[in-house]
This record gives C-alpha cells, sequence and structure tokens, in this order.
C-alpha cells in the first residue's frame, strides 16, 4: 500500500515522510493523548474499505489498541462537530478507522 499522505495520531508528528509527502494531523483531533508508554501508531490515509481492511489486518495488539482509542475519539468528535462538512470527514475517517479494526486478527496463544 502506498498512501498518498499519512497521518499520525497522538500529540507527536513523525519526522519522517512517505512518498515525498509531509504527514498531517487529523484536523480537530482533540483527543486526549493515549498512555505515554503507548507504541507510536501512523495511521495511513485512507481512502476505502479495501485499504482499510487491507491494512488494519497486519496490526499488533498494541497498534489495534491505540487504533481502537483512536476511532472513538473521532467518532465522539465527529458528533460534536456543528460544521456539517467537517463532521462528515470526520465520520468517514472514524468508519475506516472501524473497518480497519475489525480487520484485524490476534495472533498468539
Amino acid at each position: 500500500m502506498k498512501p498518498s499522505a499519512l497521518i499520525t495520531l497522538g500529540l507527536k508528528k513523525m519526522p519522517h515522510e512517505t512518498n515525498g509527502k509531509a504527514m498531517a494531523e487529523i484536523p480537530g483531533n482533540r483527543s486526549p493523548p493515549l498512555a505515554s508508554n503507548r507504541e507510536e501508531l501512523i495511521i495511513p490515509k485512507l481512502v476505502s474499505t479495501e485499504e482499510a481492511i487491507r491494512w488494519g489486518s497486519h496490526l499488533n495488539a498494541g497498534q489495534y489498541t491505540a487504533l481502537v482509542k483512536t476511532q472513538r475519539a473521532l467518532s465522539k468528535d465527529a458528533l460534536s462537530q456543528c460544521d456539517m462538512q467537517r463532521m462528515v470527514n470526520l465520520a468517514t475517517q472514524s468508519q475506516l478507522l472501524r473497518e480497519a479494526a475489525e480487520a484485524f486478527t490476534w495472533r498468539g496463544c
């Protein structure tokens, strides 16, 4: 998967780039930071269900947990928006993250 842009969630931006495109944060993401010992999760800008499922199927347990927390925060943020276009954009990203999370499979005992 070669995303055209990447988004990072939380308080830090990752310093590197992918395919020459700079990374950006999700606009309007006002969620509290996840635990400080968490693994930094870089989420590609998902544009289709198929892409979300493909990406979500390669997550480990820590990344899955961070993804679910991020998806919930996006969903809550979408509900609090007054601007309809912003609400739709956030809700769409939230839905794609939910689909990515559903593709996760536990690997272990």
